[in-house]
């Protein structure tokens, strides 16, 4: 996971803009966990909230059949239930289908624990996941 130290600096380097969004069930994001440890973070109130962005709003990313977009899987860095800013990327050329495969895979593991969200050592570990999603890790 390559690390940027605001959204500003992460737009910049993957080319993303303002209107990047995921629409998921209405929802504006594609949420995996929301207090995972790793990559300096212990987990808690503490972690990272791992989510996927869609770069092209005006293209499903579910599609099927027809253009589907990419985008990014991303962890934003929260502390005491507020973004820092710093984001971490975890693999570019993201898509839906692979979104919600991957993320029905890693939740059904037994160390996926979403009791431990807001507690110290957090719903998992984000460094793990990165190692064990398909794609190039991104340093």
């Amino acid at each position: 996971m390559k690390i940027y130290p605001t959204v500003a600096d992460f737009n910049a380097a993957e080319g993303a803009t303002a209107k990047a969004q995921m629409i998921f069930n209405g929802a504006p994001e594609s949420d995996w966990g929301y207090r995972l440890r790793g990559a300096g973070a212990p987990g808690g109130r503490h972690g990272w909230l791992v989510t996927f962005l869609n770069a092209d709003p005006h293209i499903d990313p579910f599609s099927v059949g027809g253009p589907r977009s990419t985008g990014w899987l991303l962890a934003y860095e929260i502390v005491n239930n507020s973004k820092t800013g710093r984001v971490g990327l975890i693999r570019r050329d993201w898509n839906g289908p692979v979104d919600a495969a991957e993320r029905t895979k890693a939740q059904s593991q037994p160390s996926w624990n979403t009791d431990n969200r807001n507690d110290d050592g957090g719903e998992y570990d984000v460094d793990q996941l990165d190692r064990e999603l398909p794609g190039e890790m991104i340093v």
